[in-house]
């Protein structure tokens, strides 16, 4: 669970390890998450049940469901935060747009 400190007007939770609200979408456990690098409303997470979520954290509602092939094993969003990268479990690496909800590349990694 991750709290996320709100606007100087917004009431503040008295610890901030209380529940400011439950991120529901993926069907197995989370295995990485990463805030988006230019909005701070925005978020992304990948999990066990081989999918990526991209969140709006204003409302605590799922934006996009991708698919993947197989499971991942970490993400990251590029610079601007137009497109996430993944490795998975296939020894795929994939480029996935997520304002399209589909993955734009595919690559082999390496096998070291």
């Amino acid at each position: 669970q991750w709290y996320i400190e709100p606007a100087a007007n917004d009431a503040k939770p008295e610890k901030a390890d209380q529940e400011v609200f439950t991120l529901q979408g993926h069907s197995k456990k989370v295995i990485a998450t990463k805030f988006h690098p230019c909005s701070k409303d925005i978020s992304a997470s990948c999990s066990f049940g081989k999918d990526l979520i991209t969140w709006n954290l204003e409302s605590g509602a799922p934006v996009s469901n991708i698919p993947l092939n197989e499971m991942p094993y970490c993400l990251d969003w590029n610079k601007n935060g137009s497109l996430i990268g993944t490795c998975c479990k296939d020894k795929l690496a994939y480029i996935i747009d997520p304002r399209n909800q589909k993955i734009a590349s595919m690559q082999q990694t390496s096998e070291e």
